[in-house]
């Protein structure tokens, strides 16, 4: 009863989300215990993350697959740190237990989206790269008839948080729920192809922060040490500069994915396309996510160039990167190098 007359007229006017993607639920293993790994914990040469079915994970004698549960509230790319022991004899084990569910095969591996199904605050989601099997707790998309991109960029946006609200009043993301979210139509090329290039710039920003950080298992170096500088302040300096760049980039991205949904659902009114800097979620750990908040209390004050001054403040007391955190993950690695 609480939803504005022009809410009401979406979810009558639109086709629904399951029309333009198939939705699925995925794994419930049977026993997460025997099963699932953080994927450092098992031999590289029995993982890996290029099979496409059952048959090539046999033939090449691969027992860990990339296996997606969900994860802490994340936009755009990451949470990858499971594996699922998915060889023929685990397989066959698995079938033979009470608790054991399989569903949709036939996605299994296949680019999509996904989303972890219960969160702490709105719905975010994730680009998931061929390769994956997916869990209960992280439903997934596959197939759509726009492009994932352009599905990806939608489903971040205020707008369906929105609505989602008044399909459920939780932060529980069932298959069901997301099913019903009302999916508008550009009227022009140059918008769809808008919104399609600024999310697929924000997957691709996301995944570069991911990887830059070891738990990834793409992950090539540390990021200092690209920088060609020649001392270790340099470089710090070097890349908290295009950290800082990247951040506002994908902060821009996501205010201006807002706007154009915003508009396209006649919303204007009822919802404002801000993104709060401490919801942009790179730099997680680089960052003082306290003090990022209490810097977008501030922000209406600032100009651009101010803002972004203050995120390369040098002082200790004022400085948003928290200095230790790149240099202590710096060390972690030339550990890894040295050892071997």
């Amino acid at each position: 009863y609480w939803l504005s007359d022009r809410a009401i007229e979406i979810f009558e006017e639109n086709d629904s989300l399951s029309e333009e993607i198939i939705l699925r639920e995925g794994i419930h293993t049977g026993n997460n215990n025997k099963y699932l790994r953080i994927w450092q914990e098992v031999s590289k040469k029995n993982f890996s993350d290029e099979m496409d079915g059952y048959e090539n994970i046999d033939k090449n004698n691969k027992k860990w697959i990339p296996y997606n549960k969900g994860g802490k509230w994340k936009r755009w790319y990451g949470n990858y740190r499971f594996v699922i022991s998915f060889d023929k004899e685990s397989r066959e084990e698995m079938a033979n237990l009470s608790g054991h569910v399989r569903p949709s095969e036939n996605m299994y591996f296949r680019e999509g989206l996904t989303w972890s199904e219960i969160s702490s605050s709105s719905l975010a989601v994730r680009y998931l790269p061929n390769g994956f099997l997916f869990d209960a707790k992280g439903p997934s998309g596959f197939k759509p008839k726009k492009s994932i991109e352009f599905i990806i960029g939608l489903l971040n946006t205020p707008v369906i948080s929105e609505l989602m609200f008044a399909l459920n009043h939780s932060f529980r993301y069932k298959v069901g729920n997301l099913k019903k979210i009302p999916v508008a139509n550009f009227g022009d090329d140059d918008s769809y192809e808008r919104c399609e290039n600024l999310s697929s710039e924000s997957i691709q920003i996301a995944k570069d922060d991911y990887d830059s950080h070891e738990e990834s298992w793409d992950f090539p170096q540390h990021p200092l040490v690209p920088q060609g500088a020649p001392s270790l302040e340099a470089a710090y300096d070097a890349w908290r500069k295009q950290a800082t760049d990247d951040f506002f980039q994908l902060h821009a991205n996501e205010e201006e994915l807002n706007e154009l949904f915003i508009d396209l659902y006649g919303l204007e009114d009822e919802l404002s396309p801000r993104v709060a800097l401490d919801d942009t979620t790179i730099l997680e750990d680089e960052l003082d996510r306290d003090a990022l908040e209490e810097l977008d209390d501030e922000r209406d004050d600032l100009s651009d160039n101010e803002l972004r001054q203050r995120f390369l403040e040098d002082d200790p007391d004022d400085a948003l990167f928290q200095v230790e955190v790149p240099i202590r993950q710096f060390l972690s690695y030339g550990v890894g190098v040295m050892l071997g």
